[in-house]
């Protein structure tokens, strides 16, 4: 329950931010999400292949708690621990793309930079909320469902 209750605080929090500066459009880019999720699922599928990342997922959301073996614990903490990373350097990669085209366009006015400036720094967000509101609770989940510590 308290999983849940923490879920609906992260999404109250977004949506609130989205309703109070006027305009949900401002966090809405659907290429940077798009890139900051392939480079997460890309760097877990190239990092581990496709079958432990699923077998960590399947653990965590559909598998009742069961006796698994310490080894294994230790590999989910390293794919999850691992997709956390993939999600912010496919944020940063994103906005630093993105700040080259920025600055690489020499017809943008002193204006228009700031506007032009926050584009880029939307998936940056992506990445973040996915690092830590994705895949850091999931290690903390997986090993309290099977009863071991995190260490870190």
């Amino acid at each position: 329950m308290s999983r849940v209750i923490g879920a609906l605080l992260v999404a109250g929090m977004l949506c609130a931010d989205c309703f109070l500066s006027g305009s949900c459009d401002s966090f809405i880019n659907l290429p940077g999400l798009l890139f900051v999720f392939n480079c997460t699922l890309g760097g877990l599928i190239f990092a581990f292949g496709c079958a432990l990342p699923c077998k960590a997922l399947y653990a965590v959301f559909f598998s009742p708690p069961s006796p698994v073996s310490t080894q294994e614990l230790e590999r989910y903490q390293i794919v999850f621990k691992a997709g956390s990373g993939f999600s912010l350097a496919g944020g940063w990669l994103f906005f630093l793309q993105g700040l080259y085209a920025v600055l690489s366009n020499t017809g943008l006015t002193s204006d228009a930079l700031p506007c032009a400036l926050g584009i880029p720094m939307v998936p940056l967000l992506y990445g973040v909320l996915l690092s830590q509101f994705v895949f850091r609770p999931l290690r903390y989940v997986i090993f309290s469902r099977y009863g071991e510590k995190d260490e870190a």
